[in-house]
């Protein structure tokens, strides 16, 4: 049995009288695109550094690719396994951007002659080639993204932890990079990705894990988060009467409709397999009632589970 790429239990850390941490648990499934998300103030980018072996945690053990990271320390022997993107990577300005990815990989142990190779090919990977001799102040926001991902790429990580990879991005240079990160797939890194963008996530990631107030509300496969209702909003031709919404909530598997404005509705249906029936179900009994269905508006199931979770709507 494949044991898992990284492992969180029972990491506890506090600043000052303040606990950031409260007994975390959870772990990544090798291969695996993690999601990791919360409210403002979560816990989030505390538990990046942790890993990372930044920030040393109170309580708690963390394993990473098999190793323990023995009082925060990080051991030798995943020097150059772990890529991480920080929420504001900051780059020396008067340094040319390849010197000081260079630099970054010389401290991993890769030979001067490598790393200036590894470098160019990372710098390729993000679009960022002509750059090799730039200066970081030079690059735009999207550009200086790229950058932080290029140096989290560097030497074809094992772990990459990346912390709001896309956020304040134009769609292009999200769309770029989430490929990227879905490219990962393709030699079995293991991504654990931090995000207020849940529609992405719902999308990009295979697991995920909530936290709010330090602590873990839920997690598990992608596919089985928010799996038992399905909210949407539904725009119909005309206004239902309150006779003809009670029909509707009696067709089996439709739970509620709720009315939002002028013949338009929240309905909530079961979820999984059941959701498509209920749906038909309901579709059929509305036309032959002579209402006519103008737009269906799906709700995030991750977002309608983050919400319930942790009572805060997400940024």
């Amino acid at each position: 049995m494949t044991t898992p790429a990284l492992v969180v239990d029972g990491v506890r850390k506090r600043y000052g009288r303040q606990v950031v941490l409260d007994g975390v648990s959870f772990s990544v499934p090798r291969g695996a695109i993690y999601g990791l998300i919360g409210p403002n103030g979560a816990g989030k980018t505390t538990l990046f550094s942790v890993v990372a072996g930044f920030v040393r945690a109170e309580a708690g053990r963390v394993r990473v690719l098999d190793h323990e990271l023995a009082a925060g320390a990080v051991p030798p022997a995943l020097f150059g396994r772990v890529g991480i993107l920080p929420q504001d990577a900051l780059y020396q300005a008067n340094i040319p951007i390849a010197e000081q990815l260079q630099f970054f990989l010389r401290l991993a142990g890769r030979a001067p002659r490598g790393a200036a190779a590894e470098v160019r090919a990372a710098l390729d990977r993000v679009g960022l080639g002509d750059w090799l001799g730039g200066q970081a102040t030079a690059l735009s926001h999207g550009m200086h993204k790229r950058l932080g991902l290029a140096q989290a790429f560097l030497g074809d990580p094992d772990l990459l932890l990346l912390d709001e990879p896309t956020a304040g991005l134009d769609p292009a240079n999200a769309d770029t990079i989430r490929g990227l990160i879905r490219a990962c797939r393709k030699r079995d890194a293991t991504v654990v990705v931090s995000s207020h963008d849940l529609a992405e996530l719902e999308k990009l990631c295979d697991h995920v894990c909530i936290l709010r107030q330090g602590r873990v509300v839920s997690q598990g496969p992608m596919a089985a988060v928010g799996g038992t209702r399905l909210r949407s909003e539904l725009a119909l031709s005309r206004a239902l009467s309150a006779d003809e919404r009670s029909a509707c909530t009696a067709l089996p598997g439709v739970l509620a409709i709720d009315e939002l404005g002028l013949a338009l509705y929240r309905i909530e249906v079961l979820g999984a397999d059941q959701g498509d029936a209920a749906m038909a179900a309901l579709f059929s009994h509305l036309l032959k009632a002579g209402v006519v269905p103008r737009s269906l508006a799906p709700g995030g199931r991750l977002e309608q589970h983050f919400r319930e979770v942790t009572g805060d709507a997400p940024r």
